[in-house]
């Protein structure tokens, strides 16, 4: 299975003024602690917008996005291509633990926790 994990970035850092060195230092380890739960058969892709830039142009079986209330707006519109498309889209929400009900129609599951898998 092709999984793509993503963590979206802040709207700032798309600046000419952004320093994404800061944001280097402190890995994604919510979508890492994730994707080890994957088969080693599984082609998992962490992507931290943070530091690289976001390609939409793929199709993997399964998208996973962590989901921060200051990014939300941008991981929707992310969700909302992929679903387009008819992948699969998860969310791994820190924010709102308490039901695993998705928030939007962009998302088909909500992650609260390694037992959610």
């Amino acid at each position: 299975m092709k999984v793509k994990m993503i963590l979206p970035s802040l709207q700032e850092a798309e600046s000419p003024y952004w320093r994404p060195i800061k944001y280097s230092l402190f890995p994604p380890l919510g979508l890492a602690t994730l994707a080890a739960y994957f088969s080693d058969d599984d082609d998992v892709e962490i992507v931290d917008q943070h530091v690289e830039r976001l390609m939409l142009d793929d199709e993997p079986d399964l998208v996973c996005i962590q989901v921060y209330v200051t990014n939300a707006y941008r991981a929707y519109r992310i969700a909302d291509n992929y679903r387009k498309k008819g992948t699969y889209v998860a969310k791994s929400l820190l924010a709102n633990t308490k039901t695993k009900k998705p928030s939007r129609p962009s998302i088909n599951q909500s992650l609260l926790n390694k037992a959610a898998l």
